[in-house]
């Protein structure tokens, strides 16, 4: 491959990339196995958060964790996702609670309560 001519490269690149994309046009299913690995994140987040606030609504002493969600005490408390400097956004982009990373679960955990969930 003739890297010392850039002409010659684009060139080889695009022909390589055509071929390249023709053979690999299958997505794998890639996407649906992103989904599924978050759906199974968010479960795991749902089931240690209930199991870590003592399973019991606040409210009215329910026990039964299908009955049950997690909700924040304050909801001002609430992160919101960054920029890539880290900077949040005000317009009102708020992390649901199982989008939050377990350091965050595990430093905001007295600020949840468990409540029945509502209809």
């Amino acid at each position: 491959m003739p890297y010392a001519d850039p002409e010659k490269k684009k060139q080889y690149m695009k022909k390589y990339n055509q071929k390249w994309y023709t053979a690999n046009k299958d997505t794998r299913g890639l996407v649906d196995r992103a989904v599924d690995r978050k759906k199974s994140l968010r479960m795991k987040k749902r089931a240690w958060l209930v199991d870590a606030l003592n399973s019991k609504c606040v409210n009215t002493g329910e026990t039964d964790p299908s009955k049950l969600e997690v909700h924040l005490k304050d909801v001002e408390k609430r992160a919101r996702w960054g920029g890539a400097s880290g900077v949040t956004d005000n317009a009102g982009n708020a992390k649901a609670i199982y989008d939050y990373s377990w350091a965050e679960l595990q430093n905001h955990l007295p600020n949840f309560e468990l409540r029945v969930k509502s209809k």
